[in-house]
């Protein structure tokens, strides 16, 4: 009898896996993503506080390339556009890749 994992079905059913890396990611739980818990990778995954260690802001969103391209557009009216507070926070992006190269 072969088991299903809750995201086996989701793919089945072409739902997309979203991993809130905020509260599980950078370590919080013993490993630098769920990914290498679950070995599976997520269609989208959303990081922040602990890029920089909460103190300077900035937050990420990335997907795959399936992902991406479905928010595209040949004209604003027929894509998503979304800015977010925080897209490259110049102190923040350094802060971020400080922690991620130490």
């Amino acid at each position: 009898k072969k088991y299903f994992t809750l995201m086996d079905v989701a793919r089945n059913r072409k739902v997309p896996i979203l991993f809130d890396e905020i509260a599980s990611g950078l370590y919080r739980v013993g490993v630098m993503s769920c990914k290498d818990i679950l070995k599976a990778t997520p269609d989208i995954a959303c990081y922040a506080k602990l890029l920089t260690g909460g103190i300077v802001p900035l937050s990420v969103t990335l997907a795959t390339d399936d992902v991406f391209e479905s928010f595209l557009g040949e004209t604003k009216s027929e894509a998503l556009l979304h800015g977010h507070s925080y897209t490259a926070h110049p102190m923040g992006c350094l802060a971020a890749l400080q922690a991620l190269n130490s």
